[in-house]
């Protein structure tokens, strides 16, 4: 069950009615094959699969680098690269989204070292027959996919895209709100400088305003807090609650309505083109139509005199091929994050990561 199976040793030991230490010492030393040669290729050195040579001293490669899984064998056409913190070392993964299978697990997120560790042990075949890359907005993976993999488009992640406007979304509701909580301490201070019996009406009636109720409830602090949630939801998923307050807070702050009206955009820009209830077929011209369909919705907002409005506009045309491209196919890298919430979940079931070369080729045997 421990060989086959992700499952937490602790859980096990407890079902045998013995020590999870001892069970765990037996496992490592005598049933998982960790202690033999045979299984040490789990825990490949640089150059090890394809180059058995010692690297040479312009390799870009550490010879301390650990590479856990490297496995030509789970090559495909649809490659996605991710990245997963693991121990305090962030570690790449190249994966195939159509077997779920890790090609590449490597701790460095530098693109020269990734490229010559998958260069010298991949295929130049299998490289080449690589048809699509999916990937974060890193742009050391806009390198190696350009590097590696001659013959395949790029699509940015519609996770990590939305993501990203919905940040800047709420870098404005933060910076009113930052705004503020500077006013109410100025004004604090300098209530507390005035004469108890003499004080400043006009500063008396500044702070009377900041801590006046909203119609909801709300002042208008509680009401840029509480609004975090409903900034993240389109208009047609808000209760009765966030609509009231969303009326509020866009009267309010005009920089926060017009950065979620173009965010809310976006997000409908993104949604799959329906036909007769059924989604259109990807195609060069449907991604032709959303591109142009995109600048549109793009142009009016580049000279916004809001920053973060303007900081969304220039990140979406900066990267409009890889994000339109994504009408080629509906890619995303939803199999990359599914890898890494398994290996969450392998890493909080075994306590974490202590002995992690042990752990390292734990991860090997059951991702690889």
């Amino acid at each position: 069950m421990i060989g086959s199976k992700p499952t937490s040793i602790g859980q096990v030991a407890y079902c045998l009615g013995m020590s999870s230490k001892k069970l765990f010492r037996w496992y490592k030393n005598v049933l998982s094959g960790y202690k033999s040669p045979a299984h040490q290729r789990h825990l490949q050195k640089p150059g090890a699969s394809r180059s058995p040579g010692k690297l040479s001293a312009k390799s870009p490669v550490s010879p301390d680098l650990k590479i856990p899984i490297l496995n030509e064998k789970n090559m495909g056409s649809t490659i996605c690269i991710d990245e997963k913190n693991i121990n305090g070392d962030c570690y790449t993964i190249v994966s195939n989204p159509e077997t779920n299978k890790i090609v590449l697990m490597v701790n460095t997120l530098r693109a020269s070292q990734i490229v010559h560790i998958l260069r010298s042990n991949i295929s130049q075949e299998a490289l080449f027959a690589v048809s699509c890359v999916t990937r974060d907005m890193a742009p050391n993976y806009d390198w190696v996919a350009r590097e590696l993999f001659p013959n395949a488009y790029q699509v940015a992640d519609k996770f990590h895209v939305v993501k990203n406007i919905i940040d800047q979304v709420q870098s404005v509701r933060i910076r009113y709100r930052q705004e503020l909580l500077r006013k109410q301490r100025e004004l604090e201070e300098a209530s507390r400088k005035q004469p108890k019996l003499q004080p400043d009406p006009k500063i008396q009636q500044e702070l009377k305003d900041l801590k006046k109720e909203l119609s909801n409830g709300d002042t208008q602090l509680q009401l840029l807090q509480r609004s975090k949630g409903l900034l993240h939801k389109l208009p047609n998923e808000h209760t009765a609650s966030q609509k009231l307050r969303a009326r509020l807070l866009f009267r309010l702050f005009p920089d926060i309505k017009e950065a979620y009206k173009f965010s809310v955009a976006l997000r409908k820009w993104y949604q799959r083109p329906m036909r007769n209830g059924t989604s259109i077929t990807p195609s060069r011209h449907l991604l032709e139509c959303k591109k142009k369909a995109l600048l549109e919705i793009i142009t009016n907002h580049l000279s916004s005199p809001c920053e973060e409005v303007k900081n969304i506009a220039h990140f979406m045309v900066k990267h409009i091929g890889e994000i339109c491209n994504y009408f080629l196919g509906y890619k995303t890298n939803a199999s990359a994050e599914a890898l890494n919430q398994n290996l969450q979940r392998f890493i909080a079931i075994n306590y974490g990561t202590r002995n992690s070369d042990f752990f390292l080729y734990r991860i090997a045997v059951h991702f690889s």
